[in-house]
């Protein structure tokens, strides 16, 4: 159990990272999109989309996991950009 928790610091940390390393550009869009999800999931009830829904359509078009690493310490350059 305590090597989860370690992973997730980890994660947490990288995560920080990449996000601090994103230009100004990028990290409005990334906060615009989070906010965009976050409304889509308060009204989950009445648009009937759940957390598991909107990674399924949102994340593999963002993310590759090769633009992730999350067993390095520090963020690996992305391959793709995010767009809005």
């Amino acid at each position: 159990m305590a090597t989860d928790l370690g992973n997730k610091d980890k994660e947490k940390t990288f995560l920080k990272q990449w996000i601090e390393s994103l230009p100004a550009a990028g990290k409005e869009s990334l906060q615009a999109l989070v906010g965009l999800l976050h409304q889509i999931l308060e009204r989950k009830e009445r648009n009937k989309t759940d957390i598991q829904s909107l990674s399924a359509m949102y994340g593999p078009p963002l993310l590759r996991p090769s633009d992730l690493d999350f067993a390095s310490s520090r963020p690996k350059p992305l391959k793709r950009r995010i767009v809005l």
